[in-house]
């Protein structure tokens, strides 16, 4: 699988993960305490492991369309854990399931009354290829 994100924007970031393994071990290092509490006060178990992806996806998109990675300590970051298209800040988040065991979030370094819009579009690698061409 490839994830590819294309943008005018100079700074985009965007992680995947597989949302199968156990989450829970990792959420007091990368996580605040408001961001664990949102995920433990979430009744289902499904309903957990989605906002905890959400809310970790989001951070590593973040990371890196800043560009520092874990130079910059994840559970210094605050980002917004609602669905769908949210501004937090500089940046604007999506996140959405591909099936369900994965995962993906895109972080976006959004200018001040610009709309922006998000598309997922499956396509085959030789068109990837064409496409970076056409840019290039």
């Amino acid at each position: 699988m490839i994830v590819c994100g294309i943008a005018k924007e100079k700074y985009i970031g965007i992680d995947v993960e597989k949302t199968n393994r156990n989450y829970l071990d990792v959420m007091d290092v990368v996580f605040c305490e408001r961001e664990i509490k949102l995920v433990l006060d979430q009744i289902k178990s499904t309903d957990k492991k989605e906002m905890f992806f959400r809310i970790w996806t989001r951070k590593e998109a973040v990371l890196k369309a800043k560009g520092t990675g874990f130079y910059t300590p994840p559970v210094s970051i605050s980002v917004p854990e609602n669905s769908g298209i949210i501004k937090g800040g500089d940046f604007l988040y999506n996140s959405f399931l591909l099936d369900p065991d994965y995962i993906v979030s895109v972080s976006l370094k959004c200018s001040k009354n610009k709309k922006y819009t998000f598309s997922i579009k499956e396509i085959l690698l030789k068109e990837l290829i064409d496409l970076y061409k056409t840019l290039s």
